[in-house]
């Protein structure tokens, strides 16, 4: 998978730059159901909760049973180049992923991109339960203290940070949904989330990433949200909102 990856943005003969971006995950439910699956002649049953051998160890140690469950979850992680490249890396079947299974799998992932060359600059996340205790795993003081950056828990180097970023769609419409917004164009929500922002006690140019959806009027380099945004605030990485990036990856 990773070999495929690498390849196919090679191709593209990218910048320096374009080797970076961030690991976007969503998890979705789905129909709770058994399917046949032929692979090389070896018949398998698909279907069952499969998180890898450290998920299943550590399910066997807190229930104390070998049972198997049907799924009723697909986690999805997806790499977003700084470039626009987007890659979906994984897909696993859960039963709701908890955070200390959330954490192994995201760290893995991290460290087999960084193994080929790629490098994981920030996560982005919605705001549901086990995000939450994930990003507390994460940090023994206030996020906002460190600015939500981590360093990788898999290298010494205390210059690997990752910025942890909360998906947009469940956090930001939530807070203009209490602001009078008189005006819809780029400009005047610019100006809203800068003073939304402010008010909530956070710097606007710690901003390390901003995620809306794929119109012209939000993703624009020239005249869009982000691309005004980025102008103040170059840092803010534009990421495509992620329910619909998730969305759309079994059509590729």
């Amino acid at each position: 998978m990773f070999q495929w990856m690498r390849q196919e943005l090679s191709r593209h003969d990218p910048p320096a730059h374009g080797w970076c971006g961030g690991i976007l995950f969503d998890e979705m439910s789905i129909q709770a159901d058994l399917m046949i699956s032929s692979v090389h002649g070896e018949i398998r049953l698909v279907g069952f909760v499969n998180m890898g051998e450290e998920s299943a160890a550590m399910t066997i140690m807190k229930t104390g049973s070998t049972q198997v469950n049907l799924a009723t979850h697909a986690l999805q992680l997806t790499f977003q180049g700084e470039t626009g490249f987007k890659f979906p890396l994984a897909h696993f079947p859960t039963a709701e992923a908890t955070a200390p299974e959330l954490y192994h799998i995201l760290w893995n992932g991290i460290t087999s991109l960084r193994d080929w060359g790629f490098k994981v600059t920030y996560v982005c996340m919605d705001w549901a339960v086990h995000n939450r205790s994930l990003l507390k795993l994460h940090f023994s003081v206030d996020p906002i203290i460190e600015k939500f950056l981590v360093s990788s828990p898999l290298s010494l180097k205390e210059t690997d940070k990752v910025a942890f970023i909360m998906d947009p769609s469940h956090l930001f419409k939530k807070l203009l949904d209490f602001t009078y917004v008189s005006r819809r164009t780029a400009a005047h929500l610019v100006k809203t989330i800068k003073e939304q922002l402010v008010k909530c006690g956070l710097k606007v140019e710690n901003v390390k990433g901003q995620a809306y959806d794929t119109t012209a009027a939000m993703s624009s380099d020239n005249r869009g949200l982000q691309g005004l945004f980025r102008k103040d605030v170059p840092n803010a990485v534009y990421t495509p909102c992620t329910s619909p990036s998730i969305h759309f990856l079994p059509d590729l």
